[in-house]
């Protein structure tokens, strides 16, 4: 059963262009309102659009249901991520000119299955936004995936911007509640990440000519190598650019390169403005 959106609402003056945007954003690993209200708020103000946080399938909970586990591998996410499609559909009721779909880390295989359904005979997000969120050594084994997620996941890189990502404190029983659900998260869907089939949803969302997607390497991030990242991009534009040979003008696909960034760079909702505006304009 899909988990219930919370709304994150920016304060002050905001351009009617912005106040028609909404951003699906699931928690990433570990998250949760707790320890993410003040980060969500955060991005709302800085990016002066509506937020939505909610779970992705399999998170969030200390006991994943056997009938969730069992959709959660390869081959299969494409069920649940439809169904939340649908229910991403229900909760904005249409109100929104613009609909963005932003996954980072590993909602971003969940996000782009949730746009390659069509649970009512349309794309439930107008704009895609993934970072960071493939795996390039996959396949792999399982304990080399969950290595890979706990041994990079606080990675900052070299980039000399200040951390604006703001400090949440939390009580011993959320912490605990927190770790558990964090080992839960990466129990149930190991065998998710040690396989293909996040590389699979990016270039099956590549070759999805309507949609306008964005997708961000990371030099010092969790999805392999810089070299590896930045031919990555460069397949995802071959991609769309092959899928386009039927003369119908493709919208836009923008690959980033952030050469100086780490995955905890992600954490910062400063600096995920500045993509969410270069998504919009495209």
């Amino acid at each position: 059963m899909p988990t219930k959106y919370k709304f994150h609402r920016p304060n002050g003056n905001v351009s009617r262009r912005r106040s028609e945007t909404v951003i699906n954003a699931p928690y990433t690993w570990a998250g949760n309102e707790y320890n993410s209200d003040a980060r969500y708020d955060a991005i709302a103000q800085h990016t002066g659009c509506i937020v939505l946080a909610s779970h992705a399938a399999g998170t969030g909970k200390v006991y994943i249901d056997s009938a969730t586990r069992r959709s959660l591998r390869p081959g299969r996410l494409h069920e649940l991520a439809a169904e939340e499609a649908a229910f991403f559909e229900r909760a904005t009721q249409g109100r929104f000119s613009t609909r963005i779909g932003l996954g980072d880390s590993g909602r971003a295989t969940w996000v782009a299955a949730m746009q390659l359904s069509q649970p009512n005979g349309h794309r439930p997000f107008t704009h895609v936004l993934t970072r960071d969120g493939v795996n390039l050594e996959a396949p792999q084994a399982t304990w080399r995936a969950v290595q890979r997620v706990i041994k990079g996941s606080n990675s900052r890189g070299e980039t000399r911007h200040p951390a604006t990502a703001p400090k949440q404190e939390i009580g011993k029983l959320a912490m605990a509640y927190t770790g558990l659900c964090a080992a839960s998260e990466i129990i149930v869907n190991r065998r998710l990440l040690a396989s293909d089939a996040s590389r699979k949803v990016h270039l099956d969302l590549a070759q999805q000519i309507e949609t306008p997607y964005m997708n961000v390497m990371l030099g010092h991030g969790l999805s392999g190598s810089a070299a590896k990242a930045q031919q990555f991009n460069y397949q995802l534009a071959r991609e769309r650019l092959q899928a386009s040979d039927g003369g119908v003008l493709p919208a836009t696909l923008l690959p980033v390169y952030e050469a100086a960034w780490g995955h905890n760079n992600l954490m910062d909702p400063d600096l995920l403005a500045g993509h969410i505006k270069q998504l919009i304009d495209l």
